[in-house]
């Protein structure tokens, strides 16, 4: 968005809507965006699903919703999380403790590998890990002697002379 006295009309807002659901706006322009939705006049369902969704109270030439709404979407809110949050952590914590300490979660092509296929995946990585920086270390020790070689050779032929 371009900063000018330029007022948008309700296409242009709802444009910009689209492009905040759609996740293409930077944090910048979604500022900006809010700003615009805080200070216009323009109405839309897509527009107050916007405003709504970034929090913006409308300005007081406005009609404000009925607050009733906000408290029960936020409790609604609220026990969904519960709903969903507590199990899912007494789950993790059961597995977590029948194991060694150590929880391990992995996914390959979008689906979630048993716990002890995730163990064997990480540990092979772990392996591979090692073999590589062990290679690096042998590779930078083998360069090492090299230069060193390389400046005792030069050294001899300098002293030759």
């Amino acid at each position: 968005m371009k900063d000018t006295d330029h007022n948008l009309t309700l296409q242009e807002t709802e444009a910009l809507c689209r492009m905040y659901l759609d996740c293409r706006l930077s944090v910048f322009e979604e500022t900006e965006l809010q700003y615009v939705l805080l200070h216009s006049e323009h109405r839309s369902p897509l527009i107050d699903d916007v405003r709504t969704l970034m929090m913006i109270e409308p300005s007081v030439a406005r009609i404000k919703p009925k607050s009733y709404r906000l408290y029960f979407g936020i409790a609604a809110s609220v026990a969904l999380l519960l709903g969903i949050g507590i199990p899912l952590f007494i789950n993790s914590s059961k597995s977590a403790a029948d194991s060694d300490g150590t929880y391990y979660i992995a996914y390959s092509h979008g689906r979630r590998l048993s716990e002890e296929e995730a163990r064997r995946q990480a540990e092979a990585a772990i392996k591979e890990s090692q073999e590589f920086m062990k290679e690096m270390a042998e590779i930078e020790a083998r360069d090492k002697q090299m230069i060193k070689d390389f400046t005792n050779f030069i050294n001899s032929k300098y002293h030759e002379l």
